[in-house]
């Protein structure tokens, strides 16, 4: 079970911490279950429910225990292409306060509509994960969103994985993405023709290659938006569903073939914007069921249904 060992809310306003700090920052926590996943040329897609502390830091254990095993890793990320150079300057910089101000400047960081995807816990994956490629050079980032382009994210987005395949085809690749856009399969409850970026990915790769793990929780809280107005994005407690099995466990048989398995993350704690000023939430706090609404994350923002 994994639990969130830092706290998020202030990390992102200290400055580069001593040695002993970076020491703690490139230690690996195992997950249950990763081993075997941690593989060259695999990729390894990730379904999140936005806005929690443990999905994130999930992420960064397995880069860290696939960069422990020798692998070459890429973690592509659901931001916007667009602002990959923002990316790659901080994962090259020393990781102070100047270098995580001059990353939450962006205007995707800064935009009205907090989804969870730049969290504070999202800025600390982007910290932790820049430690780790100081340490080992093995790792970069890869933004692969297309916001621009509504109607064919999920197809840009599989085209940016698969382009990072194919330019370094020994790297793990772990994707990071919403928990409709890792699915395997076509369609959904509002739109059966609707086509996942995993479907894309995996009409291009081995079989073999290509494990999708939607991220399972325990009961706790999130940072979500249920509906289309920033006004509509705040704090909610959720409950979660029994583990089934710390870490990862991969399906014995066909009954949801959207997906491979699970990463269990225990239970889940809600990340604020990293962005000061985050405004304050008319969102409901008070505890919502874990319905198919929220399980599953829309293409874009939309009212969710009850």
């Amino acid at each position: 079970m994994l639990r969130h060992a830092l706290s998020t809310a202030a990390l992102f306003l200290t400055a580069a911490l001593p040695s002993a700090t970076d020491a703690a920052e490139t230690a690996c926590h195992s997950i249950p279950g990763a081993a075997a996943l941690l593989r060259p040329g695999a990729i390894i897609l990730l379904g999140e429910l936005h806005g929690t502390a443990e999905a994130p830091q999930a992420v960064a254990e397995l880069a860290c225990e696939a960069l422990a095993a020798g692998r070459r890793v890429i973690v592509g990320l659901e931001l916007p292409q667009a602002d990959q150079g923002n990316a790659d300057d901080f994962m090259t910089s020393q990781g102070t306060t100047a270098d995580r101000q001059r990353l939450l400047a962006g205007e995707f960081w800064q935009r009205g509509y907090q989804d969870g995807r730049t969290s504070a816990a999202m800025l600390e994956l982007h910290a932790r994960l820049g430690a780790l490629a100081a340490t080992s050079g093995d790792l970069d980032v890869v933004y692969i969103d297309d916001p621009a382009q509504p109607a064919s994210r999920d197809h840009a987005m599989a085209q940016r994985i698969l382009a990072a395949r194919s330019a370094t085809p020994e790297a793990l690749i772990i994707a990071l993405t919403g928990n409709l856009h890792n699915r395997l399969t076509r369609g959904t409850r509002w739109n059966p023709d609707h086509e996942p970026m995993g479907l894309f990915i995996a009409r291009e790769v081995p079989a073999a290659d290509l494990v999708s793990l939607e991220m399972t929780y325990g009961s706790g809280s999130a940072w979500i938006c249920q509906g289309s107005q920033a006004a509509d994005c705040g704090v909610a407690e959720l409950g979660g569903r029994p583990a089934g099995g710390d870490g990862i466990v991969l399906q014995r048989d066909a009954s949801d073939p959207s997906v491979s398995g699970s990463l269990y993350l225990g239970p889940i704690t809600a990340s604020p914007p990293a962005k000061q000023g985050a405004p304050v939430s008319n969102a409901p706090t008070g505890l919502l069921p874990r319905a198919a609404s929220l399980a599953r994350c829309s293409p874009g923002p939309r009212p969710a249904a009850r």
